[in-house]
């Protein structure tokens, strides 16, 4: 198991979200990733949330916003 880290600040963008897929598709069965969001948007954290579940991913934590930092932890099933 490789565990990974994506730090994202700032409200994400369309074009993000492409970058954001292309690097989860890279982990293999069992890697671990942990994302922190800082961004006001709401929406942000729910969509790469919903990316990770879909892309077979089982959240293991989510949530915070201490100092507006949502952080998503994940593993690939």
């Amino acid at each position: 198991m490789t565990r990974y880290s994506l730090n994202i600040d700032g409200n994400i963008q369309l074009s993000d979200y492409t970058n954001i897929s292309d690097y989860i598709q890279f982990l293999k069965e069992n890697d671990e990733i942990i994302i922190n969001i800082k961004s006001r948007n709401k929406v942000d954290s729910d969509t790469v949330y919903t990316m990770l579940k879909n892309s077979n991913f089982n959240v293991i934590y989510e949530g915070g916003r201490e100092h507006e930092t949502y952080c998503i932890k994940a593993y690939r099933n």
